[in-house]
């Protein structure tokens, strides 16, 4: 009984962005290739232009099944994609991002999310925070408690006049 050899190409550029194209192929192809072992098919995916194509080659039962699977893992991957803006004081983005970029740096590894800060066209600071829901989830509690020891260090210091003439100076004021 002979097999039914079966090529399928299909054009995912209209609905697939770049990047998760880029997290199906995986680091060096490996998704990829485990994708081809698990439906023992040959699976490309080529440029041209600007157009993304998947091709598979395969029996036709596999190819077939593998193309469904396509779907499925692309829409998977699109749905975990997320992107988070919140508003920063722009007195606080400094402290935010720390030394060196030192608290941001700690903030991505702990959540598993990508953070970074960019000022809006009114001025403004907001911090985006992509990546799944549950890291953008943790990311964004991070970037709150971060925020809020901020808060904390700056109301020590206002605390920390003993006297009312401490404060006076502290604040401007005229102390005669």
């Amino acid at each position: 009984m002979s097999k039914e050899f079966f090529r399928e190409s299909i054009e995912i550029h209209e609905f697939v962005q770049p990047k998760t194209v880029s997290r199906f192929i995986g680091i060096r192809g490996s998704a990829l290739n485990s994708f081809e072992k698990a439906f023992n098919v040959k699976a490309v995916v080529v440029t041209n232009k600007g157009n993304i194509s998947l091709r598979c080659n395969g029996e036709k039962d596999n190819v077939e099944k593998s193309i469904f699977k396509f779907y499925e893992t692309i829409a998977n991957l699109e749905d975990s994609l997320q992107t988070y803006e919140m508003d920063v004081p722009n007195d606080k983005v400094g402290f935010l991002i720390g030394s060196h970029g030192w608290s941001m740096n700690e903030i991505m590894r702990l959540s598993g999310a990508k953070v970074f800060c960019k000022q809006t066209e009114d001025n403004t600071s907001v911090a985006v925070i992509e990546g799944s829901h549950s890291k953008i989830q943790l990311a964004v509690e991070l970037v709150l408690k971060r925020l809020e020891r901020y808060s904390c260090l700056n109301q020590e210091k206002e605390d920390s006049y003993t006297t009312n003439l401490s404060r006076r100076i502290a604040s401007g004021e005229e102390t005669y």
